[in-house]
């Protein structure tokens, strides 16, 4: 039950955590592994590289098509 729970979890899209700070490229943190995204203005991934969660790039300020 609880590994059905994280599963569910992980597929649940969540918004990627925003930075403050100036880097030489787009990136945002992973909402569950906290492991860093990048992306450009073109494409923004469906899922974090690290642990597979889903996320959710709607209502963004950097929302382009997704890949």
């Amino acid at each position: 039950e609880i590994m059905i729970k994280g599963l569910v979890d992980k597929a649940t899209p969540k918004k990627p955590i925003p930075l403050f700070i100036p880097l030489p490229f787009l990136s945002k943190r992973c909402p569950n592994c906290n492991e860093w995204i990048k992306y450009d203005k073109r494409r923004q991934p469906n899922y974090c590289f690290e642990c597979g969660q889903r996320l959710d790039w709607s209502n963004d300020e950097q929302h382009y098509n997704k890949r």
